[in-house]
């Protein structure tokens, strides 16, 4: 019963330790995915004339990049 107990405490301290670096992870995925859209819509937007529509969409990904990383360069300087 004992052994149970330490098991069940080091899975709990192990997934606390662990939550924290999925976390970033994730974080970090989100932001290349934003990226990659402002990208995208950058690039329409001069095919279409510099059409803001696409521009502020753009615009709605830099906020979400900035949400999560407050201090990031490429959305700064977008």
């Amino acid at each position: 019963m004992k052994y149970y107990i330490s098991f069940f405490l080091l899975l709990f301290s192990l997934s606390l330790f662990s939550n924290d670096k999925i976390v970033s992870v994730q974080d970090s995925l989100k932001i290349e995915k934003y990226k990659n859209h402002i990208n995208t819509l950058q690039y329409i937007s001069r095919q279409n004339y510099n059409t803001e529509f696409f521009l502020e969409l753009a615009l709605k990904y830099v906020d979400s990049i900035l949400q999560i990383q407050d201090e990031n360069t490429y959305a700064s300087e977008i």
